[in-house]
C-alpha cells in the first residue's frame, strides 16, 4: 500500500496489475443451493437480532461463522468444489466478509471494496434468497468498467452538495469509503453514448450522468437458489426492481480476496 499525506491509504500499481491480470466476465450458477438451503437461510434471517439500517438503504447481518448446514455448503463450494456448472476454480481465494443484506431500493453503481488495508480483492459470490412481490424477476447489472482505488459509489456530475441525501450522510461516517463524481480513475472507460434501450429496461433509478463513461456488460437474473459471481472491482448495480412491482429482495453476498 502507499501512504499519502491525510493518511489515506492506496492500492500499490503491482496490486492493482495483479487483481487486474485475475478478472474474468460475471456469470451465474443455476441451483447452486436447493430450496431447502434457501429456506434454512431466509429463517436465519428472520431470527437474527442484530440487524443494521445502514442510512444507505439496505438491512445487513454479518456472518461471522459458517457453522450452519447450508452456509458451511456454500462455503466448501466456494472453497473446494472443481465442478459447479461452467465455474473455474480458485485455489487461493480466501472469504474476507460476508452478510446478509435486504434492500427495498434498487443499489446504485458501486464497487464492493475493503476500507481495510485495500486487500488483493478477488471474487464477489452473490446469493439471492428471495424477493417480495412482482410480476418478473429482477437482475443485478454490470458495466464493462473497473474502479481499485477504494470501496466507492459512482456519481458523474454530482458533487457534495448535490447529492445531499443519504449516499453523502453514509460516506461522511466512513473517511476511506467516497462517492466518485468524475471518472477519471475508473478503468476501461467508454467514448459512446450508454445504450438508451437497456437504460431504459433496467435502469430508470440512475440518472444519465451517472452512466457517461460506462459501457454495459450482462444482466443476470436474480434467481433464489443460484450464484452470481464477479470481480469486486467491477462496476455492478440492481435493475429497478420496483418497476417490476417488487417491494424488496433478500440475498447473501461473500466478499473474497487472494490469499
Amino acid at each position: 500500500m502507499q501512504k499519502y499525506k491525510d493518511n489515506s491509504f492506496l492500492r500499490t500499481q503491482e496490486d492493482k496489475d495483479f487483481i487486474l491480470s485475475n478478472i474474468d466476465e460475471p456469470y451465474s450458477i443455476e441451483n447452486f443451493i436447493n430450496q431447502k438451503d434457501v429456506d434454512e437461510l431466509i429463517n436465519m434471517w428472520e431470527k437474527i437480532d442484530n440487524k443494521e439500517h445502514k442510512n444507505t438503504g439496505p438491512i445487513t447481518s454479518t456472518i461471522k461463522n459458517f457453522n450452519s448446514h447450508a452456509l458451511s455448503k456454500i462455503r466448501d463450494k466456494i472453497y473446494f468444489d472443481e465442478d459447479v456448472g461452467n465455474r473455474k476454480t480458485y485455489p487461493n481465494i480466501e472469504i474476507r466478509h460476508a452478510m446478509f443484506f435486504c434492500v427495498d431500493t434498487p443499489h446504485i453503481i458501486h464497487i464492493d471494496d475493503s476500507m481495510d488495508s485495500f486487500p488483493k480483492i478477488y471474487k464477489a459470490f452473490n446469493f439471492p434468497l428471495r424477493f417480495d412481490g412482482g410480476v418478473g424477476v429482477p437482475d443485478l447489472m454490470f458495466f464493462d468498467q473497473l474502479y481499485l482505488d477504494g470501496p466507492s459509489k459512482f456519481f458523474k456530475g454530482d458533487t457534495d452538495k448535490t447529492r445531499g441525501h443519504h449516499e453523502a450522510l453514509q460516506f461522511a461516517k466512513f473517511p476511506r469509503s467516497k462517492c466518485v463524481y468524475e471518472y477519471s480513475n475508473v478503468i476501461n472507460k467508454s467514448t459512446k453514448p450508454f445504450d438508451s434501450e437497456i437504460k431504459k429496461k433496467y435502469l430508470d433509478h440512475i440518472k444519465d450522468d451517472w452512466l457517461d463513461g460506462l459501457s454495459f456488460n450482462s444482466a443476470h437474473k436474480w434467481i433464489p437458489g443460484n450464484a452470481i459471481i464477479f470481480d469486486s472491482c467491477r462496476l455492478h448495480c440492481g435493475s429497478d426492481f420496483r418497476k417490476l412491482g417488487i417491494n424488496n429482495k433478500l440475498g447473501i453476498s461473500i466478499f473474497t480476496q487472494h490469499k
